[in-house]
């Protein structure tokens, strides 16, 4: 059998995008087209395996092997959508070409939209990164390979419900590779290790189905699908992994404030997290008009702002074939062409105001909050007086109010969220000392810095407070997502057991 090529190039183009061929007979007669490509190791560029398929068109050969070699380079780990899209490019007929666009291509096009909202301010370049790992570990591998069109609510089904919830949390971000060689040195095979790792949570798994309606409201908004079938989806339960936030470590943090904290900015600071429940940028963002104070005494703060950072771009291109950014640079700030200054601004918004039901959170400060905060105010007018107080300069982005931050560094610079959770932690550890000296419970050394808002809604429901008013407080957009934070004692429990017990008549 004989293969004549007809209006092809040499079959292996510089460009590596294949050949399509006419197949004849000996006698001259047609069986239809070939499409072929060999496919090349993304770092040393030899080549790896061969793809050959065939169709009774040119434009079917070329589907069929399109889809041969994103299955292919989906099984190996690699990725190359732009050379994935040149190949579905060269499907003259327009159904077919829509048919044949995989969910790597679709991803690709979708981070480019996006990619072009972080760089106009409109999509936060932090939310894109966790967009991007999402992506990376759990759809990618799955889907990756598979044309949009033909990724139904079967197949998004079996992955939500079935092969997500079997997979090790760490197999995206450590990769098969190493996940085998672990495997080999602690002597078991993947497999029985795989079995041995603690499995992805419902909260993963919502991220993924979330991520993936916008993938597909994407899609349909390109044309490329009519429909999402994410919507026609269950969502996957959520079970919140209980955090155990008691109200008495609430007590003991603010009992030993003085203590523990060497400065009134320091004890503002955590009074603010742990009885208002305060944010972490909400708190490091706040400027001396935040603050209102009234004839009578009484005072009040307005939570209207946040501290965010004007992260670093790649300004070099994007990553190619072995996943690595032109500058050869891993990380943005050292780009030789970086994007944004990598510098802190004051946002003029908030979580809560960019919420649903969202706005400006104007909350009375208790009577004693109220005298540390006018103490620490009037402590900075003194320190900005110093030579040695330079706030950041202007960056043309926010609001200019950085020289009048009411928690900077002792040079006038914002305080940093590495610095800040250093504080948290130092506070833990100090307050744990006092503790141990009087022989009570320690706190965990580990709870994370958004606990505050925990041990805030938690004293707050010890204290009485209805969930409306708590809700309000802590900037909560809905009850519901009020209640993830509130936690009851088994105190609490026993009290109310027992309230029942006795309204009982036998």
């Amino acid at each position: 059998m004989e293969s004549t090529p007809l209006h092809r190039g040499p079959k292996r183009r510089r460009d590596g995008e294949g050949s399509v061929y006419l197949r004849k007979r000996a006698d001259g007669s047609t069986i239809g087209w070939a499409a072929s490509i060999t496919v090349r190791h993304p770092v040393t560029q030899k080549p790896v395996k061969s793809i050959v398929k065939y169709g009774k068109t040119a434009d079917l050969a070329l589907v069929r092997r399109n889809f041969a070699y994103a299955e292919f380079v989906a099984s190996q780990g690699w990725s190359d959508p732009s050379l994935q899209r040149r190949l579905d490019e060269e499907i003259r007929d327009p159904e077919l070409q829509a048919q044949s666009i995989t969910m790597l291509e679709l991803v690709d096009m979708w981070k480019k939209d996006r990619l072009t909202k972080v760089r106009t301010g409109t999509l936060a370049q932090s939310t894109l990164d966790a967009y991007v790992g999402i992506i990376n570990s759990h759809i990618g591998p799955h889907l990756g390979h598979i044309p949009v069109k033909q990724v139904t609510v079967r197949v998004l089904t079996k992955l939500l419900n079935d092969t997500l919830p079997n997979t090790p949390a760490s197999l995206g971000r450590v990769g098969k590779v190493r996940m085998k060689e672990r495997a080999k040195h602690a002597g078991m095979e993947y497999e029985a290790y795989l079995a041995t790792l603690p499995t992805l949570g419902a909260k993963t798994i919502r991220s993924v189905k979330n991520l993936l309606s916008l993938l597909f409201k994407y899609a349909k908004a390109q044309e490329i699908v009519t429909s999402n079938p994410v919507e026609d989806l269950e969502t996957p339960r959520l079970i919140h992994k209980e955090l155990d936030v008691k109200a008495e470590w609430g007590n003991f943090l603010i009992e030993h404030l003085r203590s523990t904290c060497p400065t009134t900015q320091e004890e503002l600071r955590w009074l603010l997290a742990t009885q208002l429940g305060l944010r972490q940028s909400e708190v490091l963002g706040l400027t001396d008009d935040c603050f209102v104070f009234d004839r009578n005494g009484t005072g009040k703060v307005v939570v209207q702002q946040v501290l965010a950072l004007d992260r670093h771009l790649h300004g070099c291109g994007e990553k190619g074939e072995a996943r690595v950014f032109p500058c050869g640079e891993k990380f943005a700030h050292r780009c030789p062409q970086k994007l944004r200054t990598g510098k802190y601004f004051i946002d003029d918004s908030t979580k809560t105001s960019r919420s649903k039901h969202g706005g400006v959170r104007i909350i009375p400060l208790p009577p004693a909050l109220t005298l540390i905060a006018k103490a620490h105010l009037k402590q900075l007018k003194t320190l900005r007086k110093q030579a040695s107080f330079i706030p950041q300069p202007y960056i043309q982005k926010g609001v200019d109010k950085m020289g009048v931050l009411v928690f900077p560094t002792k040079t006038g610079r914002p305080t940093t969220q590495k610095s800040d959770n250093a504080a948290w932690h130092a506070l833990l550890r100090n307050t744990n000392a006092l503790l141990g000296k009087q022989k009570k419970e320690l706190i965990p050394e580990t709870l994370p810095q958004h606990a505050t808002r925990h041990i805030c809604a938690t004293y707050l429901a010890k204290q009485g407070t209805s969930v409306e008013d708590a809700k309000l407080i802590l900037g909560h957009s809905t009850v519901s997502a009020h209640n993830v934070y509130r936690h009851r004692s088994q105190d609490d429990l026993r009290r109310i057991v027992s309230q029942a017990e006795s309204s009982l008549r036998i």
